[in-house]
């Protein structure tokens, strides 16, 4: 393998062991060309520590690691080994790769000048000159086709990095989904208007106005700590001294549980009760607070993954089909993104099954004489569930009617071919 050079490079953090924000970390410039490591025999591997390395196997090996610092930037008081994972050898759940395939040919772009009287400045030339420029002209709209097309690709990209590059003060979600920590910007959670997520995050419950002195909260010195005790009356003066002397941070203050508040003398549990539930509460009211989520992280990641695609790609945006999951998948899928998306909204995260019967009815009698059976082919669409899936039965001839399965009404023989 070798390395290969790049002034662009970066690295970011969106969720790490340590409770940094995202964070980016920039490649120094005396390590340019050590960006990226090109090597067959494992995974990415970037700076010359490497910084990161992802070995072969990495889902199953403790074989990758971190060493943040050798070429690129290390986030100030922070360990480079260590604060991304909690150890310098880790295990990866999974690896995403991107890449993104810039345009090799670029359009030839025509001056539209000698052109702009059209048909009529042709006419003056003769057949051969007057041939030519028309290809020419052929050859302009063309280009100017490609031109369209390559914008519109560039905007494409733009809109895939300012999902991962994210600038200061961006309005950033940290999740919990069961355990599993997802890092989402608002907007995109609300990018379906009416939908379960857009009221969960909306602008008025965002956490910034009521405590703004807890913008910071595990930056503050030991001075802040006990100034928020004291004017906590929660906290007994017992415990702010104890905090004053035992000169306890902001990180610390996050940190404390109920053993190491004992081993600073405090013993009453009653305290013990009051102090703890003071720190929750002060790290529920952090921004860097999680939000559980109660659903199981993997149909929920495909959910945020439809929501980013819906950001890039804008008009061009496809819901995903369920018929390209296996069945239990598609369940689980369908019932988190109905939670969320209840009704026909669905319908903006997952595309929904048609399911299609034949149904054949008994002819009359004077019809069975001719020898001919008639039959009926009714396209069944399940439209929204309200007791019980709704049903579009479209004909042949292009008619169509609404039922309900527990319809007393509903055709006996089309109840039983549901």
């Amino acid at each position: 393998g070798e390395y290969a050079t790049s002034r662009k490079s970066f690295l970011f953090s969106l969720v790490c062991h340590s409770g940094l924000p995202p964070t980016k970390m920039k490649l120094k410039s005396s390590e340019e060309r050590y960006a990226v490591y090109h090597g067959c025999d494992y995974g990415p591997a970037f700076g010359s520590g490497h910084d990161i390395y992802i070995a072969n196997w990495a889902d199953s090996r403790m074989s990758s690691y971190t060493n943040v610092g050798a070429s690129y930037e290390c986030p100030e008081g922070q360990k480079g080994n260590t604060f991304l994972t909690g150890k310098q050898n880790f295990q990866a759940m999974e690896v995403e790769v991107f890449r993104i395939v810039k345009q090799k040919k670029e359009p030839t772009i025509l001056s539209q000048k000698a052109f702009e009287e059209g048909n009529v400045i042709l006419e003056r030339f003769p057949k051969d000159i007057r041939k030519a420029m028309q290809l020419e002209v052929k050859a302009l709209k063309n280009a100017k086709e490609e031109l369209t097309e390559l914008q519109n690709e560039i905007e494409k990209e733009m809109n895939f990095m300012n999902e991962f590059t994210l600038p200061e003060n961006s309005d950033i979600v940290n999740l919990n989904v069961r355990g599993t920590l997802m890092t989402v910007r608002r907007s995109t959670l609300r990018v379906f208007k009416g939908s379960g997520l857009d009221k969960k995050f909306n602008s008025t419950e965002k956490s910034t106005n009521k405590n703004k002195s807890s913008a910071d909260t595990k930056e503050w010195t030991c001075e802040q700590v006990v100034h928020w005790a004291k004017n906590n009356p929660e906290i007994p003066d017992t415990v702010v001294e104890a905090f004053e002397q035992n000169d306890v941070n902001g990180m610390e203050l996050f940190a404390l549980c109920r053993e190491d508040l004992k081993e600073m003398g405090i013993q009453r549990p009653g305290t013990l009760a009051l102090v703890t539930n003071a720190i929750k509460d002060l790290r529920r009211k952090n921004p860097n607070h999680q939000v559980f989520i109660d659903h199981d992280p993997v149909p929920f990641g495909k959910i945020i993954n439809q929501l980013r695609l819906k950001v890039m790609c804008r008009d061009n945006y496809q819901p995903l089909p369920l018929t390209s999951l296996r069945p239990a998948d598609a369940d689980l899928l369908l019932n988190t993104v109905t939670h969320f998306f209840p009704g026909k909204s669905a319908e903006s995260i997952v595309e929904l099954p048609v399911v299609e019967s034949t149904i054949e009815r008994p002819t009359s009698p004077k019809k069975r004489r001719g020898g001919a059976a008639d039959s009926s082919k009714l396209c069944i669409c399940i439209i929204e569930e309200r007791d019980g899936p709704e049903l579009e039965l479209l004909s042949p001839q292009g008619s169509s009617k609404k039922f309900y399965a527990h319809d007393q009404k509903l055709d006996p023989e089309l109840k039983s071919a549901l």
